[in-house]
């Protein structure tokens, strides 16, 4: 060790990190080694720009004590300086990885690395230093096998179980997929009623990432504040951010809150709008690298929201085993990265497979993308399960399980998006009842005027007259139009001059005497006003 000119303290650096990413962020960390007089020692980790008098007191409070350590701060920047441009003797035992980053980490040479929380998984080839932003507990038991465990415990769980654990799989490897394949745009949407238990099913999955006092690290509710949550998803690289409650309310003001703050968080979570961190009059823009799940009490109003979502719709609290605890969550998981980082390659020529696969017409090319990519998860999970011992007698039933879970996720995401395009207009009135007219199915018309009263209508003297209820049927019928009362009907259709009025104070006419009352509708005035939207 150089000796300072001090005498009560010696000092070296030991060994500098670098961060393989090579993030012009993330700046190279030294680890300095001390050596007092009396024997003990102490070790810090500094960046550059810390290697002040400060800096050092601050990582070794003893340094404090010294009267003067300003000829130690000028020989540990030299010795940086001298390692940094090659000059230092011993250079190639003096580097190190630096791992700034939860997650999967790509390594010189080809292969990686996974920062699990405080676990790092994966062959270790050189000296490494994890250093994530945030210190995440893994509540991991020394469970033999707990891959086939898992899957054998699922076959006994309900299908919506099943998909949320895929998802945690997938969560797992974020920002690897995020490279092979075009941008994973998912988050998991828990929703139901009350007492269903989606909160329950969200942290089964998540509770096995604890803070320093064992409690959830990545549970927050809705009313927590937004960049608490925002500082999360960025930290949590890889890891599965729970936001917990987005709930209906008898205030429709905080009602409509939650609901945009659900839309918020979906387009958040999948990085469709940037995350802004505000730090005196600088605004930063980030991106989310947790995986997040969602539990609402409602599904989301845009289209574009519930594209970003795969759904679990609760309509019974789902049925999970006792033995399905977070501590043998977080072991299979664990054992998934092993798996994983030994097959990476393979697992890259799966998810490359993604990009040639045929879309059907009827799905959207973001909602089939998603499936595909939890499907592949799902693929290799089963693999890999299969190679932890589980039997193919197990694999049958969970690979069930899975497609059921899905087909239902599936049939809830397109009942949504259907009933939020029935809800819009095709084109005004005036469009709506010329397509009624041209289609029998709707309107029963007669060309014999004494069968008026058994018939929805007729074609008289080139007007269109309809009876009441069947003109309210017809247009109630048509998308957008679903909650038009028979006086808004015909309010319309005076205001743009199409109703034939014989007598003030009624809007309907008689064609003859005896015959029921109808609307007498002109064919010219709706061919004027028609639009389509």
């Amino acid at each position: 060790m150089s000796k300072n000119n001090a005498p009560s303290v010696y000092a070296e650096i030991s060994r500098i990190y670098h961060d393989p990413a090579a993030s012009s962020l993330v700046p190279p960390l030294a680890k300095i080694d001390f050596l007092f007089d009396n024997g003990s020692m102490a070790t810090a980790f500094l960046p550059p720009d810390q290697l002040t008098t400060s800096g050092l007191k601050k990582a070794v409070p003893r340094l404090r004590g010294l009267p003067d350590i300003r000829p130690l701060v000028r020989e540990l920047n030299t010795q940086f300086a001298d390692i940094m441009d090659g000059t230092a003797p011993d250079f190639a035992t003096s580097s190190g990885l630096l791992l700034p980053r939860t997650g999967l980490q790509r390594l010189p040479g080809g292969h990686s690395l996974y920062v699990l929380g405080d676990q790092l998984i994966g062959p270790i080839t050189a000296p490494v230093l994890p250093r994530p932003p945030v210190s995440y507990h893994m509540l991991l038991s020394p469970i033999q096998h707990p891959l086939a465990a898992l899957f054998s415990e699922l076959v006994y769980c309900s299908a919506t179980v099943v998909v949320p654990i895929i998802f945690l799989f997938a969560t797992l490897l974020r920002s690897w997929i995020n490279e092979i394949t075009p941008s994973w745009q998912a988050v998991l949407a828990i929703t139901g009623g009350q007492g269903l238990g989606k909160t329950t099913l969200a942290r089964k999955i998540t509770d096995w990432i604890c803070d320093s006092q064992n409690k959830p690290a990545l549970l927050y509710s809705a009313g927590s504040t937004p960049a608490a949550i925002h500082d999360t998803m960025v930290t949590a690289r890889d890891l599965p951010l729970v936001i917990d409650d987005l709930c209906l309310s008898a205030s429709p003001k905080l009602q409509q809150k939650y609901r945009d703050l659900g839309a918020q968080f979906v387009r958040e979570g999948t990085n469709a709008s940037a995350i802004s961190k505000k730090s005196g009059n600088l605004t930063t823009s980030f991106s989310c690298n947790a995986g997040i799940i969602l539990t609402a009490e409602f599904a989301l109003e845009n289209p574009s929201d519930i594209t970003r979502c795969i759904f679990i719709a609760l309509t019974q609290p789902p049925v999970v085993t006792s033995s399905l605890t977070p501590k043998l969550i977080g072991a299979a998981c664990r054992r998934f990265i092993e798996w994983f980082l030994q097959h990476e390659s393979e697992a890259a020529e799966d998810f490359r497979k993604i990009n040639s696969e045929e879309k059907p017409d009827d799905m959207h090319p973001r909602v089939f993308h998603n499936f595909l990519i939890l499907r592949t998860v799902f693929s290799l999970a089963l693999r890999a399960a299969r190679e932890d011992g589980l039997s193919a007698s197990s694999a049958e039933p969970i690979t069930a399980r899975y497609e059921t879970g899905i087909e239902q996720s599936q049939q809830y995401q397109k009942k949504l998006l259907d009933d939020l395009d029935r809800s819009k207009k095709k084109g005004n009135l005036a469009f709506v009842l010329l397509e009624c007219y041209g289609d029998p199915k709707v309107f029963n018309l007669t060309k014999n005027i004494k069968k008026l009263d058994k018939r929805d209508g007729i074609e008289w003297k080139n007007d269109l007259c309809l009876r009441p209820a069947a003109l309210e049927r017809a247009v109630r019928l048509q998308d957008g139009y679903q909650n038009y009362t028979l006086s808004k009907i015909a309010r319309e259709l005076k205001d743009m001059g199409a109703l034939v009025i014989q007598e003030e104070g009624t809007l309907q006419v008689r064609l003859k005497k005896d015959t029921p009352r109808v609307y007498r509708i002109r064919f010219d005035a709706l061919e004027e006003y028609e639009e389509r939207f």
